[in-house]
């Protein structure tokens, strides 16, 4: 984003475009604008300025005011905003934007957070992080372990070697916290699971909703990783938990997607049975927030898309696939939802 290139300024016009095409309601819209809102919070001048151009250009199309577009939005503009940061620096952009949504930085970034931690972590974006941190006055290792399921669920959705990276930057971050807070802090992966266990097993449930076959199938080797993780001993370290992904997500290959309709093979059944069994020990959480997910407010109409509600839809409905005649017991609490 440093240096000027024709390149960018095409696919900040090609965002503007889609934008100007767009309905409010577009999960597009939710797309495009973090986008040009992440260049127009970059130190290259002219590409700010075509950003901010293409800003004003939608917001006429759709006759509202930059400042409206933005609050519209804010949830998904937010990462981009908090990515600019820098600790002890409130860089001028983010501080006109904050204007614009007529709110206060710790406001704004306490709000999301929920969203923010964790993209800025999976992202590698330390030094924005802790300038989240120290805007919100909270604790690093606290702030990330407040969003420790969101933080999870994107890890056990990764390849294996990115997902071992990002549990280990995740341990390292917390351990140096606590020594240099002088704590002898030890930060142990199954008991962070297990304090967060319904939320992470939402978030991947929720995952089996994706259009992308290859996601579905992760999202489902990562409840059954979290499953033996809870149901293992707490000396389980990172290479296991990845090595058990990886033999999940094989035996997941061998079997036939839920999706085919095809039968289960006869060595998947006792694991599919002992899977099923663990989400309907959890189903009644996880009901709760897909149904807070879905509820309408005044707030969060315009952000509930029509894809979010596919994709929740979907889940549900790969949900009960997954529960097999289990979901018998449920039924009346899914048809609820």
């Amino acid at each position: 984003l440093n240096g000027p290139s024709i390149v960018e300024e095409v696919f900040l016009l090609v965002a503007g475009g889609i934008g100007r095409v767009s309905q409010m309601d577009d999960n597009a819209m939710c797309e495009v604008l973090p986008y040009m809102v992440r260049y127009y919070c970059s130190s290259n001048v002219f590409l700010r300025a075509v950003a901010m151009e293409q800003l004003l250009v939608v917001s006429q199309v759709h006759q509202v005011s930059v400042a409206r577009l933005l609050s519209c939005f804010s949830e998904h503009i937010s990462c981009a905003l908090a990515g600019t940061l820098i600790q002890g620096l409130l860089p001028a952009p983010f501080v006109q934007c904050m204007k614009m949504l007529e709110t206060a930085p710790s406001d704004f970034l306490n709000r999301f957070q929920a969203r923010i931690v964790p993209e800025l972590f999976i992202g590698g974006n330390e030094t924005a992080l802790k300038a989240v941190a120290s805007i919100l006055d909270i604790r690093l290792p606290v702030l990330c372990v407040n969003q420790a399921a969101s933080i999870f669920a994107r890890m056990f959705l990764m390849d294996d070697q990115p997902m071992q990276q990002a549990m280990l930057r995740f341990v390292s971050l917390l351990s140096a916290e606590s020594e240099l807070d002088k704590e002898q802090v030890e930060v142990n992966i199954p008991s962070l699971l297990r304090s967060c266990s319904v939320k992470l097993i939402f978030n991947l449930v929720l995952a089996l909703g994706e259009h992308d076959s290859i996601l579905r199938k992760r999202a489902r080797s990562a409840i059954a990783t979290v499953q033996n993780i809870l149901d293992g001993a707490n000396t389980q370290g990172v290479a296991v938990i990845v090595q058990q992904n990886t033999s999940n997500m094989r035996n997941m290959a061998s079997d036939e997607s839920p999706r085919s309709g095809g039968p289960a093979k006869p060595h998947m059944a006792a694991s599919s049975q002992r899977l099923a069994a663990f989400v309907s020990q959890h189903i009644l959480g996880v009901l709760a927030y897909m149904n807070e997910l879905l509820r309408d407010t005044p707030e969060t109409a315009m952000l509930r898309n029509e894809h979010m509600r596919r994709k929740a839809v979907m889940a549900i409905g790969e949900m009960v696939t997954l529960l097999g005649a289990q979901a018998a017991a449920h039924a009346n609490n899914v048809v609820a939802s």
